[in-house]
């Protein structure tokens, strides 16, 4: 494994070169923006061209490995060059690991480095893994396979030194007992700072050889605890959250004349999304039926995306701040979510309820919010098809 990983983390993904090319590039198109917004469009523009090299994965398993990957990259005035390593590091934390993904991952291995990796050898390096309690995520891969050296080593040790202790100690029971007069307690209080030595010497997960049963320390990852702590959502897996590029959105919006691309509307909608588990494309499509995106030109624009969800009838009877209404329109989406019959499509009962009246009285809500929705997932993605060049394949004019 070590060998296979020396290797791979000589493989250039995105080097110097291509650092440089994507700096000039944000510095030129998103001037305006603020330091945390350039490291935000760093990454998406970084993924897009991993996502490139991703084959033969398949788009899900595609957006599992970004996701992850999203989390290593180094960010602002330290961006480091993105090695093939990285991405196996990625590969390796996605959880779980389906028979088909881990197939690909060890066929994307091979082709990335010149020796045969078998999945045998792999399958024994994520048990390792497993069985000393290492997170993947807190450290590159070499330093992993650093780590799982000393471990093995002191386990192996400690194997040694158990087997010379149980031999002494026979052989100080031999004599004990041997010798006539001498005292029982005498043997066991050695026995006692034997045990008491081994105890100090190594943790208890680390003696494989007499530890059977003692599992290793379980590390759950934050992000997972919180998820495991949400309620479960009502909505189905495609309107729940997904991590899209605010990028392509709000260019999408600009093109179109919506002040909703300015601040504070625009993230306020997007964290509204991701705090109740609602993805903010399906919000943006319902905005785009109740307010059509709230075009810049209307004379009262401002005071709309205060409310562009229509929340409690319209804007003009409420009419507070984006926050408080992306808020409500959150909540109320959830709760006429609950209840939905399996064989009821899910937009149309949020707004009907089975003909007991839901979000809106317009008969039409549930195709316009449907095609808006279908439109934007066309158009927003880590993998859109229409994106320009420079976008995608970091070919940058200079």
């Amino acid at each position: 494994m070590k060998i296979i990983i020396q290797e791979l983390q000589q493989k250039v993904i995105i080097g110097d070169r291509e650092i440089q090319k994507i700096h000039r590039y944000i510095e030129g198109k998103y001037r305006s923006y603020t330091p945390k917004q350039k490291e935000q469009a760093w990454v998406y523009i970084t993924l897009r061209y991993v996502a490139k090299k991703l084959e033969p994965f398949s788009d899900e398993h595609k957006r599992c490995i970004l996701q992850q990957l999203s989390r290593i990259i180094t960010l602002g005035s330290t961006i480091k060059p993105l090695y093939a390593d990285d991405i196996l590091r990625a590969c390796l934390m996605v959880q779980p690991k389906e028979e088909m993904f881990f197939a690909c991952m060890i066929c994307w291995m091979n082709e990335n480095q010149k020796h045969i990796f078998p999945t045998e050898a792999m399958n024994v390096f994520l048990e390792q893994v497993e069985t000393y309690g290492i997170h993947l995520g807190d450290q590159t891969l070499g330093e992993t396979v650093t780590i799982l050296e000393q471990k093995v080593a002191q386990a192996r040790q400690t194997l040694v030194l158990n087997s010379s202790i149980r031999e002494i100690m026979k052989n100080i029971e031999r004599k004990i007992f041997h010798k006539k007069g001498q005292s029982i307690a005498c043997m066991l209080c050695i026995i006692m700072l034997i045990f008491s030595f081994l105890y100090r010497a190594e943790p208890r997960h680390m003696m494989i050889a007499d530890a059977i049963g003692a599992e290793p320390p379980i590390y759950i990852d934050p992000q997972q605890e919180e998820i495991l702590h949400q309620e479960e959502s009502p909505l189905p897996p495609d309107l729940q959250y997904k991590q899209i590029d605010p990028e392509d959105l709000r260019e999408w919006l600009q093109k179109r004349g919506s002040i909703l691309e300015e601040e504070p509307y625009f993230s306020a909608i997007l964290d509204g999304a991701k705090e109740h588990n609602i993805h903010p494309l399906f919000l943006f499509a319902i905005v785009g039926q109740e307010q059509g995106f709230v075009l810049r030109s209307h004379p009262r624009a401002e005071e709309i995306a205060n409310n562009p969800f229509n929340v409690f009838e319209s804007w003009q009877k409420y009419n507070t701040t984006i926050a408080d209404s992306v808020q409500i329109a959150c909540k109320t989406i959830l709760r006429l979510s609950k209840g939905r019959p399996p064989y009821e499509e899910p937009i149309r009962w949020i707004n009907s309820r089975g003909g007991q009246g839901g979000y809106a009285v317009d008969e039409n809500w549930t195709k316009g919010v449907s095609l808006l929705f279908n439109q934007l997932n066309k158009v927003v993605d880590l993998w859109v098809e229409d994106v320009t060049q420079e976008e995608t394949d970091v070919e940058y004019r200079e």
